[in-house]
């Protein structure tokens, strides 16, 4: 790849981020002479690390960013949060139920399937989450977000290989307030929300919230009804009881349920069937009968329009059953701090989607669903005395229950419905749902931590910190498969019959009957010809540690350096039979992934104007676990693989910045880039089906570059405030495998959102009209894929979301 063209494309953001690092400015109060409050050069107080502290004397790489900063930006989706954060990506399947993952410095996950791990911990209010949809959070019930990047291993629980997310909830207020929004937008959106928080008594206070939010789809069917879009609801209740001046008791409950649609990603290539291809296959894959043969539209309308589907299925996801109860009990002693966190959860979602992506008469519909229940309990012990030495320590105990089916199914065909089993002499099989393909996991995982983390004030300006943890985990998992072959157009048929087949207009006819062909040609069945089941039971452990020196350089400035491990543990990848029986390992279980991480930073508030974040890192990762595309030549379905890679290097620099240039102006920089190498490896490309050395290539969702500008303003009147704010963000060009083809890069792109709000003198209410992604850009940054040999090699992708604008009123008690 020739990266001078990706730095020319950056001079003027990196022009823009280095004027605002090195010009100085008039000292400017967190109030400024309007009396107009500076949100964005307020301090932010984080707990990044188990105790309070200011946002630059943490020694660590973390953006925090407050419910009020959010607002005023127009942070409203994990999206947004990515933007606004060095070296984070997210990427964000349609209907947000299935596949969104978030990336830290070229960390995170590459596939969801059960047994496998993410690559970033998501802690939402102190309890972890494997869901990113906490990010979508409102700003009356989420007080920050908090993403610290690099290995957070000695002080959180599981997964921080990456970096750790922290999604604090506000608790309920010492005096009554309460907000009602109400939203309306582009594609017909929707949205209420009512927020109210206060004292009950003295002792007891309590937080309620309530939202709904509907949208229609942005994809357009020809060939049918369009998807059905979102709709989403979300309800949040708290009781924080002060039970005495030094024991306070929070008790936490929300819940939700979600409806939105769910689509697989659009061909962006042509259709493989008889208008655009004479010899067209018969087949895509070996199960099945191609159902682009039998596509009502010879061309397919996606290539022109990403947002144009022609669909005979609307599909979903829905989430329901989901309640969360969260039980933090926090005593002050002398010289120490107890906290007692509970927690349980449990959910399910169900999605079913168009896998085939046409009209077809063939309708192949891919089902999924999963079922969860998680408990965690943690007991901290936090120092709070004087002293030159601070200390954390804590035990940690995490438990969930999984359950995954997997289906892909035509639910016309009879002879996937009435198939039979050769190995039982031809018995039916049962296959009500007309399922070719169906695959199920269930597994158990217990993951338990101890660790503790010590900082000696050796001076007045340096610190010394050493942390260690031990974490140990165990999964005990079961999985099945089945898989069915419907003879389709008989054995022995030939292309040269095809168009009349495909001309008769049923695809579910048998040309095979009553020997049309040969006698000895039997007609056309459903086959049970794979599957099977298996067990598993496995456990790894690690010892993480961290040494951290940070060095004061005046009360507003310090420079910091890190040594630190991260540990993801193994797993399985369930429901494909991945173990080979004819070997004595089971290549079903992964190893740990490990990674060392270095790192040295600068932070400082230059004067009462400028803030100034910077870190250098470089990381050494072994036993990397990455997601493989193969060939199954018994099913002729290209499954999923999981495996260890032997190593790879990351390295990067990242940048931020925040300058209060005039009372009414500030303007916010950040800056990224990355560079990651993986090692020498062998490979399958499905694409090819031969085999490939990655030795050199970049890690998938690694953009060499990435940064965002933003400038928020305030026109103090008399009546009140006009508050302005815009953004535009830069995404260098992404790879989406790690074989580095130019067809499997994302190309770079940009987007541009704005804010404009009235708020009056009495803080009454608030009207505000704000956009999204302006340009209308087209980038399949949310999903690329080029698929293999069997479907001839070609590209399918979802975008991003298109332009879109909306109108908010809020309204404050």
């Amino acid at each position: 790849m020739d990266k001078s063209n990706t730095y020319n494309q950056f001079n003027r953001a990196i022009l823009a981020t280095a004027i605002g690092a090195a010009l100085s400015s008039t000292a400017v109060a967190q109030e400024t002479e309007s009396g107009a409050r500076n949100i964005m050069m307020e301090e932010v107080v984080i707990t990044a690390q188990k105790r309070e502290a200011s946002l630059t004397d943490t020694p660590i790489a973390v953006t925090a960013l407050g419910s009020e900063q959010m607002q005023g930006l127009g942070i409203n989706t994990p999206q947004d949060v990515a933007a606004f954060t060095p070296s984070m990506s997210y990427q964000e399947e349609a209907g947000g139920g299935e596949g969104n993952r978030i990336y830290l410095r070229g960390i995170g996950r590459e596939t969801n399937s059960l047994g496998t791990e993410p690559g970033v911990g998501i802690y939402n209010n102190g309890f972890y989450t494997t869901e990113s949809s906490v990010l979508a959070s409102a700003p009356d019930r989420v007080e920050r977000i908090e993403v610290l990047r690099g290995p957070q291993g000695t002080l959180y629980g599981r997964n921080t290989t990456g970096g750790a997310i922290n999604v604090v909830a506000k608790r309920p207020g010492e005096e009554f307030d309460a907000a009602v929004r109400l939203e309306a937008g582009s594609y017909n959106k929707q949205k209420a929300s009512f927020t109210a928080s206060g004292p009950m008594t003295d002792d007891f206070g309590f937080l309620v919230h309530y939202s709904k939010n509907t949208q229609d789809s942005f994809y357009t069917n020809v060939s049918g009804a369009d998807p059905i879009g979102a709709d989403e609801e979300y309800y949040e209740a708290q009781l924080q009881w002060n039970i005495s001046d030094s024991i306070d008791w929070n008790v936490r409950y929300f819940g939700g349920s979600v409806e939105n649609e769910t689509l697989s990603m659009q061909l962006q290539d042509e259709y493989r069937n008889l208008a655009n291809d004479p010899l067209a296959p018969h087949r895509l894959g070996a199960l099945i009968v191609n159902p682009e043969l039998f596509a009502p539209l010879s061309s397919n309308p996606s290539q022109d329009d990403p947002f144009t589907i022609s669909s005979d299925f609307q599909g979903k996801v829905a989430i329901d059953d989901q309640n969360a109860y969260q039980s933090t009990l926090t005593m002050d002693f002398e010289g120490v701090t107890v906290k007692l966190l509970n927690g349980y959860q449990e959910f399910s979602w169900y999605s079913e989607k168009d896998e085939d992506g046409t009209a077809s008469l063939i309708s192949t519909v891919e089902k999924i669903g999963q079922n969860d229940k998680t408990q965690q309990h943690e007991i901290q012990f936090i120092s709070n005395g004087e002293g030159s030495v601070e200390w954390a320590t804590g035990l940690f105990y995490f438990n969930s229950e999984n359950s995954q089916p997997y289906a892909l199914a035509d639910a016309n065909n009879p002879y996937l419905i009435n198939a039979l089993n050769p190995a039982a002499g031809y018995a039916p099989v049962g296959n009500p749902d007309g399922n070719f393909y169906y695959q199920n996991g269930e597994i158990e995982t217990t993951s338990m931590a101890a660790y503790g983390q010590l900082d000696w004030h050796a001076t007045d300006a340096l610190t010394l910190t050493a942390g260690l943890r031990y974490s140990k985990d165990e999964k005990v998992a079961s999985e099945q498969q089945q898989v069915i072959y419907d003879s389709g157009l008989c054995h022995g048929f030939v292309d040269a019959l095809i168009p009349s087949f495909v001309f008769g207009g049923n695809p579910y006819a048998d040309p095979c009957a009553n020997g049309a062909i040969s006698p000895a040609i039997p007609n056309r069945i459903g086959l049970l010809v794979g599957g099977g089941s298996a067990e598993h039971d496995a456990e790894w452990d690690a010892i993480n540690w961290r040494f951290n020196a940070a060095y004061d350089l005046s009360d507003s400035a310090m420079v910091y350096g890190s040594v630190s491990t991260g540990y993801k543990p193994g797993g399985f990848r369930l429901g494909g039979l991945q173990d080979d029986p004819t070997t004595p390992e089971n290549e079903t279980i992964v190893d740990n992934e490990e990674l060392t991480a270095f790192e040295v930073g600068y932070k400082a508030r230059w004067g009462e104007s400028f803030d100034i974040s910077a870190a250098a890192f470089y990381y050494d990762y072994t036993d990397m676990q990455v997601e493989l595309f193969q060939l199954n030549p018994a099913t002729g379905i290209v499954e999923d693989k999981l495996t260890n890679a032997s190593d790879a290097s990351i390295m990067g620099l990242e940048l931020e910045t925040t300058w209060a240039a005039t009372d009414n102006l500030t303007l916010l920089a950040n800056y990224s880039y990355l560079e990651s190498e993986v090692g020498d490896e062998l490979y399958i490309d499905v694409k090819t089906n031969t085999q490939r050395d990655v030795g050199g290539n970049e890690l998938n969702r690694t953009p060499n570059n990435k940064a965002t500008i933003a400038g928020f303003y305030v026109q103090p009147l008399s009546a009140g405030d006009i508050v302005l704010s815009a953004n535009y963000a830069y995404t260098g060009s992404q790879y989406v495998s790690i074989f580095n083809d130019p067809s499997e890069q994302v190309e770079s792109y940009s987007t541009v959102s704005a804010r404009v709000a009235w708020q009056p003198a009495s803080d009454a209410y608030e009207v505000s009209l704000f956009g999204a992604n302006l340009t209308d850009t087209v980038s399949f940054a949310n999903g690329l894929a080029v698929s293999g040999v069997d479907d001839g090699v070609r590209t399918y992708g979802r975008s991003i979301a298109p332009r879109t604008y909306g109108l908010e009123l809020a309204i404050f008690f």
